[in-house]
Parts: C-alpha cells; sequence; structure tokens
C-alpha cells in the first residue's frame, strides 16, 4: 500500500480490491510517524468488504544490524500490526530497477512467499501462481538513473 495519505480515494479503492494490504515501512520517525493516517484508511476500506484483506507491515531500506530496524520493528508490533518476518534492504539497485522488466525478485522472493501465505490463509486455500517465463521477458538496455520529475502543487 505505498500510496500517500493524503489520496484516500487511492487508498480507498486499493483496500477494496486487494487480498493482502502490504505497508512498506522505513525505519525512520518521520515514516512511523505517518503510518497511523494510512491504517486508519486501511481500516475504513476493510469495513466496506465482506472479507478484508490481511494487513502486512514490511520494513524497507533496512541497514542489517541497526537499532533502528530493531526499534522499528518492535514499534509496528506494538501498534498490533502484523510485521513481515522479510525486510528489503537498502540498495541502490533496488532504486534504479523502476520500469525494468523482472526477472528475479532478489531480496523480494522471500516477501513474495509470505504475501502468497497470507493470501492462501485469507482464502483458505492455495492461490494461482504467477511467474515470468524467460522466454516471455524482452531484452532492455541497462538501467540507468532517471530524473524525477517536480511534484506538482496544484
Amino acid at each position: 500500500m505505498d500510496t500517500p495519505p493524503g489520496r484516500p480515494d487511492i487508498v480507498l479503492g486499493a483496500v477494496r480490491a486487494a487480498d493482502v494490504v502490504l505497508i512498506p515501512v522505513q525505519p525512520t520517525v518521520l515514516d512511523l510517524s505517518r503510518l497511523a493516517p494510512t491504517i486508519d484508511l486501511i481500516v475504513e476500506g476493510a469495513g466496506y468488504m465482506d472479507r478484508p484483506p490481511s494487513v502486512l507491515a514490511v520494513l524497507t531500506r533496512i541497514r542489517p544490524r541497526t537499532r533502528s530496524r530493531v526499534e522499528a520493528r518492535a514499534q509496528l508490533a506494538a501498534q498490533g500490526l502484523d510485521v513481515a518476518e522479510s525486510e528489503i534492504p537498502q540498495r541502490e539497485v533496488i532504486g534504479l530497477a523502476a520500469g525494468a522488466p523482472v526477472d528475479t525478485l532478489g531480496p523480494f522472493d522471500p516477501l513474495f512467499a509470505e504475501v502468497l501465505a497470507a493470501s492462501d490463509r485469507r482464502s483458505g486455500e492455495p492461490q494461482d501462481r504467477c511467474a515470468v517465463a524467460p522466454s516471455d521477458r524482452k531484452e532492455q538496455p541497462p538501467l540507468t538513473a532517471r530524473p524525477h520529475p517536480e511534484p506538482s502543487h496544484a
């Protein structure tokens, strides 16, 4: 659920369409302090559903063996959130991969397994798995940093 709390229409629509809601959270005071509005929107959106989605917080941009990582995990659990065992490390290659074809999930492989398990628990049966076969991928140019557009304040 990597959506801005300032756009409740987007968050509510995503929640209503989801079997599993992932909330990416960086182990920073700012990210943790902004979590409450997102959780409120998830609760609101799930209230309209016969079977609310599973919700899983995912720690991202993690540096191993840091106090911020340990404290963020504890704070999320103290708020009653399920926290994925898998963590997404701080790696420049992840940030540069936007728009690139997926041929491996790399550090996301364990998280993908957790999401599938949460979906299976919610539905009570194994879900169809999707995969990208190597022959289905198209050759892409090497990754390069792309400039980000300036945010619009209109």
